[in-house]
């Protein structure tokens, strides 16, 4: 028997099912608990007396820290992420990471003993989004300080030009490339996040997918023929081109563009996968889940309501910043069976149970299709009182098929 509990939740196409025996076992894949979840209810009731500290509901709204994101890797990073050498010498390219989860990837593989090339238009005392600042040399410069290279190269990765030029200037510097991170993406004028199509036109589309596709694309085609010769130089030691996507390519995310844009960045990674498996470099699509970036956390401090309402992400919602999806590239970039991953995606939350890493204070978020992320996101603020507090430790956490994930609307 499945039970609906919430057939559209805000942004992102899910249905969310509570699953009870005997038929759970054929739809989540953590173990299940020791007892049966037989009704939603028995998660949210008022918990006993003997219980109460350890899953405490209160009438207090704790938000999750909003303090400025210390991007600097700390050395808990190579411990949560196997070691702290096992990196050491590769060379990589992270684009557009001036800031965010570029940011996160580039500062994390360099703490990992990587030189990383961080590209993108924030460069010189100039930088592309005034308010929240950010910039290549200041990248740079955290991954010095975190025990890597960080070389800042200024790249309009919607200009084949510069791109071709950029991977010329690491064969010359460098002679190998052993992991390209394809992160670059523009929403285009104004940032209209959640206008319709018919409102967007050109502008949005020509944005979304020609940084955001056809520039991971180039730079993929660019870096492929160094990166085979890498690997055939280290004797066979296999590459890793790693594109940063989202369930915006599996069901409908914000707006029209976004979505065939993340969608053409899972079937690029698929099919170049199958053409570079012979030649021994790994490709994958990465889905981070929600992720504090220094755009995110701006956005909520100004007007929590107002980032509620335009998101559909709750405040209470498990987060990550950048750094975690950082340590699943880095572990993905160190595992020596990585070409049994290529062509697939993979999930970042997933990952870390995978791989043995956590985020950045010791945490582990659970992945965007587990109930566990799911219910506190988009059901329990409906239902629960405004200013609730949410254990999330008491939500199973169970993953929904990634076909469920596919099949939903966005609300209305």
């Amino acid at each position: 028997m499945m039970m609906l509990l919430l057939r559209k939740p805000c942004r992102i196409a899910v249905a969310t099912v509570v699953l009870l025996a005997p038929e759970a076992g054929a739809f989540y894949t953590m173990p299940p608990p020791t007892t049966t979840t037989n009704s939603v209810t028995s998660m949210l009731s008022r918990p006993s007396a003997a219980t109460r500290q350890r899953h405490p509901i209160s009438s207090t709204c704790r938000r999750r820290s909003l303090a400025p994101l210390r991007m600097a890797a700390s050395s808990d990073a190579a411990a949560a992420a196997g070691g702290d050498d096992d990196l050491r010498g590769k060379v990589a390219v992270v684009t557009g990471s001036s800031r965010g989860i570029g940011k996160g990837i580039a500062v994390t593989l360099g703490q990992r003993g990587c030189t990383v090339y961080v590209t993108g238009r924030s460069v010189g005392g100039n930088t592309t989004d005034k308010e929240i600042g950010g910039s290549l040399e200041e990248t740079a410069a955290e991954i010095e300080a975190a025990g890597g290279k960080g070389i800042p190269v200024a790249c309009d990765h919607a200009k084949d030009e510069q791109v071709k030029a950029l991977f010329e200037r690491v064969e010359s510097e460098q002679g190998r490339l052993d992991i390209l991170v394809n992160n670059a993406f523009a929403l285009g004028p104004g940032d209209q996040l959640q206008a319709k199509f018919w409102t967007q036109g050109a502008d949005a589309w020509d944005s979304l997918i020609t940084v955001g596709l056809r520039s991971h694309y180039m730079a993929s085609c660019f870096a492929a023929p160094l990166m085979i010769k890498s690997v055939k130089d280290r004797g066979g030691k296999p590459g890793l081109i790693a594109c940063v996507s989202s369930f915006g390519g599996l069901a409908y995310s914000f707006n029209v563009a976004y979505g065939v844009g993340k969608a053409g960045v899972d079937r690029l990674a698929k099919d170049m996968a199958i053409e570079l498996e012979e030649e021994k470099v790994a490709v994958v699509s990465v889905y981070p889940g929600i992720v504090k970036t220094e755009k995110m956390k701006s956005l909520m401090t100004k007007n929590p309501a107002e980032f509620e309402a335009n998101t559909g992400i709750a405040l209470s919602s498990p987060m990550e910043t950048p750094f975690f999806t950082g340590r699943a590239v880095a572990a993905l970039a160190a595992d020596p069976e990585i070409l049994k991953k290529t062509g697939k995606v993979q999930i970042v939350a997933e990952l870390a149970k995978q791989y043995g890493f956590t985020d950045v204070g010791g945490d582990t978020p659970p992945s965007i299709r587990s109930l566990r992320f799911l219910l506190p996101t988009y059901l329990f603020p409906k239902i629960l009182p405004e200013g609730t507090k949410i254990d999330t430790s008491s939500v199973p956490d169970w993953l929904l098929p990634m076909f469920i994930m596919a099949n939903g609307k966005p609300p209305s």
